[in-house]
């Protein structure tokens, strides 16, 4: 049983079944590679995709098989540029960009040319369906791919057939055939013709025993198109003693008789056998960028360029300027990616528009920044998105919500200057309000005394021993005291000392200094009387002491 097969996909039949119906033909026009994500491929009827595509191109032909009336070929060309891929899988699409046929193919590894060993790849893929009236079996000649050997060689097979000078008896060259047979010319060549009648007139001249003078040497030995023909042998000529065109193929081809000539536009054409092969491109047809698969270097719009519509490099203007309302319907910009590419619903997906990797020299750290829209899979809009990753995973994720107008960042945002803002800032973690001068904090806030109508507190010309507060409305002064004043005068209690007493002998008894009078009895009739006193101490600094008189 063959390992390698392909089959027409349920899209693809019902297509074709539809194309019968109508009579319009399904247009085949594209045909795909993947790498089946690593492994060898079972190609299924159920396919709408391949397993992993790795690249896309146009058909370079398609045509029904000599052989088998239901077999349809398409092949396709990958040029050497290309490459940097494997190939076990092979789709063929409709212009719609359905997958109408599909089959597996031995592993294959495409090479670029930056890897050093670059070749162009041709790709066939066997089609079989019931019948191939349904399908399109025509190709844009100006869509087909041309590679660079291919042009090569074509250039190379016309320079060998016309650029020659004409021919004369020491040089080779283009000569003019003619088949008279009795011209002293030497820049004409005899026709077969012209041959054969000189043969036969030479052999009606021959006598009846005859064969000496064919069999022996001519006495000038002559050459026909650099051919010696001297008697001795027969002659062949090969089409490159003539300067001509090959036309029994060469080794490893298959193709036999090539054509080649002008079409009505002037423009030079070749085909192999009934096989058009379209325009040879040269000095004076120089193949345009659609032609080769290029870009044009002064923009316009263009039907593939990995889905963008539309791209712009146009010297003295900006595409698709003006109002920030008009760029949904404005579809310019000097890169685009249309409308009506779809996201699925229910999943959340990040699309990259712009990305670019770069690494730093002698140490790596390879960094990819994209620049993308990211979609939630609700009913809501895409935001915007500065995604950056590094070879080992680290990533952020800046965005731009168009629904609310908020701007995430993953760290702290740092502004040279001030940082503006129309409403409220907030910290996210507690929702707490960022302090400004719309927004100050309260005495509570800073652990603080709450101002009254003290407008300014501070030292008297700097002195740290003079503190003083001033009114607000009256402007008032107010002097403080000095912790090491407050402890050396402030008095804290009030007592009276140990009692003591004092012997009255007439006359007026007055305490001792710093003394209070407490009692006593008197001293009447010249008696000896006694007073009693106790000192007056206070508190002060901590330490109790007399009051002194």
């Amino acid at each position: 049983m063959s390992k390698f097969k392909s089959v027409v996909t349920t899209l693809g039949q019902a297509r074709i079944a539809a194309a019968i119906e109508s009579g319009e033909d399904v247009n085949i026009t594209h045909m795909a590679v993947g790498d089946g994500n690593g492994s060898p491929t079972e190609p299924s009827v159920d396919q709408t995709v391949l397993a992993h595509e790795t690249y896309r191109l146009k058909l370079n032909s398609i045509k029904v098989d000599n052989k088998h009336a239901n077999w349809i070929i398409a092949e396709a060309i990958i040029p050497a540029s290309v490459g940097g891929f494997w190939m076990r899988e092979m789709g063929l699409f409709s212009e719609q960009g359905e997958l109408i046929a599909v089959s597996n193919m031995a592993d294959s590894y495409k090479p670029t040319l930056e890897e050093g060993s670059g070749r162009t790849q041709t790709l066939r893929m066997v089609m079989t369906v019931m019948d191939t009236e349904a399908v399109s079996l025509t190709i844009d000649d100006t869509l087909i791919i041309a590679t660079e050997e291919y042009v090569n060689n074509l250039l190379a097979e016309h320079e060998a057939s016309r650029r020659h000078p004409d021919a004369t008896l020491t040089e080779k060259g283009f000569v003019q055939l003619s088949s008279t047979i009795n011209s002293d010319s030497e820049v004409l060549a005899a026709t077969p013709k012209a041959v054969k009648t000189a043969n036969d007139n030479a052999n009606s001249r021959l006598p009846s025993g005859g064969t000496a003078v064919a069999s022996a040497k001519l006495e000038t030995p002559r050459k026909i198109a650099g051919v010696a023909f001297d008697g001795t042998k027969d002659i062949a000529i090969t089409s490159g003693d003539v300067g001509a065109v090959h036309q029994g193929g060469g080794t490893g081809m298959t193709n036999n008789v090539v054509h080649i000539g002008w079409s009505t536009n002037a423009k030079l054409l070749a085909q192999v056998d009934n096989t058009p092969m379209g325009e040879i491109y040269c000095e004076y047809n120089k193949p345009t960028a659609q032609d080769v698969g290029a870009l044009p270097v002064t923009g316009g719009n263009v039907g593939y360029v990995n889905n963008a519509a539309h791209y712009g490099i146009k010297s003295g203007m900006w595409e698709g300027a003006g109002g920030f309302n008009a760029q949904y319907t404005n579809n310019a910009a000097p890169f685009v990616i249309p409308r009506g590419l779809l996201s699925p619903a229910g999943n959340s997906l990040y699309f990259p528009i712009v990305k670019g990797t770069i690494q730093t020299e002698n140490y790596g750290f390879d960094t990819t920044v994209s620049f993308g829209a990211l979609t939630s899979g609700n009913d809501d809009f895409a935001k915007a998105v500065i995604h950056v990753i590094g070879d080992n995973g680290t990533q952020g994720v800046w965005s731009f919500n168009p629904n609310d107008g908020l701007f995430s960042s993953p760290g702290n945002i740092f502004s040279g200057k001030d940082v503006l803002a129309a409403n409220a800032v907030y910290e996210s973690s507690g929702g707490v309000r960022v302090y400004s001068p719309n927004n100050k904090p309260t005495p509570a806030d800073i652990n603080c005394i709450q101002r009254d109508v003290c407008d300014a507190a501070g030292f008297e010309a700097g002195n740290v021993n003079v503190p003083y507060m001033r009114h607000v409305w009256s402007g008032q002064t107010i002097y403080l005291a000095s912790n090491s004043w407050v402890r050396q005068n402030f008095v804290q209690s009030i007592s009276r000392g140990a009692q003591s007493s004092m012997v009255m002998d007439g006359g007026m008894v007055e305490a001792p200094a710093g003394c209070v009078l407490t009692g006593g009895n008197g001293n009447e009739g010249n008696q000896v009387g006694y007073a009693l006193y106790r000192p007056l101490q206070m508190l002060r600094n901590g330490t109790w002491v007399t009051i002194e008189g």
